[in-house]
């Protein structure tokens, strides 16, 4: 897991910070939910992603924040608006790769 950055949720009305990370090398799994709690994963291409962002579908401030700032700055897309799906992928393959290599070498 790697730290992403820190954002004020409501600067002007609390001083409440929240974390944003990046998981990796996660397996899929049978989920422990609460019994009012409804999430489905639904995994998706970073271009729809982003298409969704861009195009008002996806609002929530924390998600929209850490999906940009991990494609612009831990992946280096140049061209958030459409970005070329090959190299994304490939950048974000490396990524994993690399973090994952790095956390085995802290343990």
């Amino acid at each position: 897991m790697q730290r992403l950055t820190s954002i004020w949720t409501t600067p002007g009305f609390t001083d409440e910070v929240i974390h944003l990370y990046l998981a990796s090398g996660l397996t899929a799994a049978t989920p422990s939910r609460e019994r009012d709690e409804f999430i489905e994963v639904a995994p998706q291409p970073l271009s729809q992603v982003l298409a969704r962002i861009r195009d008002g579908e996806v609002r929530d401030a924390k998600t929209v924040v850490a999906i940009l700032y991990m494609a612009g700055f831990v992946l280096g897309c140049s061209n958030l608006l459409s970005p070329d799906e090959d190299d994304v992928s490939a950048r974000l393959e490396r990524w994993i790769r690399e973090a994952a290599a790095a956390s085995t070498l802290r343990r």
